[in-house]
């Protein structure tokens, strides 16, 4: 009998034990829950650094565009000067409507500062200024001879 009730105690002892070493205490939790907090914080500073690195490449890269851009349309104007009346008032009238859309994708690109959609919204905007750029090549190619 006393070998059963060893084996009983040396059983209830383990499972026990087991059950003591598997519990974390509520000071091992906490040590956990704060790790991971610390952990989460990081990699968050890490994605808003690498989010702020990739928006400034983004804004210096399209505020060289859009430089250009403003150049040709200057010397387009240039080039009007010496059209006749009835031709260089057209011209005008399409240099203006280049203006314009340049100065939309101005707007746009001042707004892309806080936006969290930037690969989206990176993609729409180049798509504009080619569409500008294409607009801009079209009309030298058409007008100015």
């Amino acid at each position: 009998m006393t070998k059963t009730i060893s084996k009983k105690y040396l059983a209830t002892m383990f499972i026990l034990s087991a059950l003591i070493i598997g519990c974390d205490s509520p000071s091992a939790k906490i040590e956990e829950a704060h790790n991971e907090v610390v952990e989460a914080t990081e990699e968050l500073n890490s994605a808003k650094s690498n989010f702020e690195t990739e928006l400034k490449y983004f804004q210096s890269e399209s505020d060289g565009i859009m430089a250009e851009n403003d150049r040709k349309i200057a010397a387009l104007k240039l080039s009007t000067n010496e059209m006749k009346k009835g031709k260089k008032m057209e011209c005008l009238n399409q240099i203006s409507e280049l203006e314009s859309k340049s100065k939309t994708l101005r707007g746009k690109f001042q707004s892309s500062k806080n936006r969290e959609d930037l690969n989206s919204f990176k993609t729409e905007f180049k798509y504009d200024v080619q569409e500008l750029e294409n607009a801009i090549s079209d009309f030298s190619k058409n007008n100015i001879k």
